[in-house]
């Protein structure tokens, strides 16, 4: 069974954006073949308006005390090393070191641009423990998340056959979305599932909120294989 992922927290989603365009979640948590900065940045252009700012995170760094967070400890259950970025070349390469060198579980980035002043929590840089992007902090919504994703407990890894369930619905989402008039998204293999990112242009308002909500479940409704 596969469905569209409905949570529309439009921040900070559980599902890695850019940088799993450019490498595959499963490169990313693995190091098999480690991350394309110049596919990086391109994934990032695609997300974000030019010199607009970002989060850039790591979950569940192996290493604990790294150079990148000024050899403070990411501790915790899950330990979260972030920062915020509008260089998205600078972004792209400091996630290449921190995958190369630190192993973190995901490298996550933002959905939406964020607030400028976020800078001033960790300027280019990362560090650990630190208070993550809220939905509040979006600037704009500019970006429309669609997440394949196979019925799964979790922890476990889709299957080979769910992959492909998955791949199949975001294609017929593709086709009926461009038959409707959408423009070609940013598509992403996210290791378990595929995403499909659309450009849109909304205000950050509760009824914005409210309209993606209404979208996720339209689609949803006639492309969920798990009713």
């Amino acid at each position: 069974m596969t469905r569209i992922d409905c949570s529309t927290s439009e921040a900070t989603p559980q599902t890695p954006s850019a940088l799993a365009v450019s490498a595959t979640k499963q490169q990313m948590q693995n190091g098999a073949e480690g991350m394309s900065v110049p596919d990086a940045v391109r994934a990032l252009a695609f997300l974000y308006p030019a010199r607009s700012t970002f989060e850039l995170c790591g979950i569940g760094p192996r290493i604990k005390k790294h150079r990148l967070w000024d050899n403070d400890f990411a501790g915790g259950k899950k330990p979260i090393v972030a920062g915020w970025f509008s260089d998205q070349e600078k972004a792209a390469m400091l996630a290449a070191i921190l995958d190369a060198e630190a192993r973190p579980e995901g490298i996550y980035v933002t959905l939406n641009p964020t607030s400028p002043a976020l800078l001033g929590r960790a300027d280019h840089r990362l560090k650990a423990g630190v208070n993550r992007t809220q939905d509040s902090e979006m600037v704009a919504l500019c970006n429309l998340l669609l997440d394949a994703d196979p019925v799964r407990p979790a922890g476990i890894s889709a299957t080979e056959a769910e992959r492909t369930k998955a791949r199949e619905m975001s294609r017929a989402i593709y086709a009926f979305l461009r038959g409707l008039g959408w423009p070609d998204p940013l598509c992403a293999d996210s290791g378990n599932g595929d995403h499909l990112v659309y450009k849109i242009s909304l205000a950050n308002t509760s009824e914005n909120v409210a309209l993606i909500k209404g979208i996720l479940r339209a689609l949803a409704a006639r492309f969920d294989t798990c009713h």
